[in-house]
């Protein structure tokens, strides 16, 4: 995302898209809903979910951070289990792998 400017961070081939910062800002309510589906077992209530921040390199930040403890729940939900057994993300039990 580097080079990218403000006006191309909001840009939109269509008005139905999701620009990049819109985009940025989705990826961080997958990455905590995900992480909540995974504790409580459930479908999260996504409408929930929102992201405040719209400053490009604190997003990132954000994002950085989601993505992190995302992976660190995952880790966690699947310690000592085989991969053809099945945890619950997005309210729907799945195979690890």
């Amino acid at each position: 995302l580097k080079g990218v400017t403000e006006e191309q961070f909001d840009w939109k081939p269509y008005p139905e898209c999701k620009s990049i910062r819109e985009t940025l800002q989705h990826m961080v309510i997958v990455d905590r809903s995900g992480l909540d589906s995974l504790r409580s077992g459930k479908e999260p209530d996504y409408e929930s979910y929102s992201v405040q921040e719209t400053e490009i390199a604190l997003l990132l930040n954000v994002l950085e951070a989601s993505h992190r403890d995302l992976l660190a729940g995952l880790t966690e939900a699947t310690k000592g289990k085989a991969l053809d057994e099945t945890i619950c993300i997005f309210g729907m039990p799945m195979p690890i792998i």
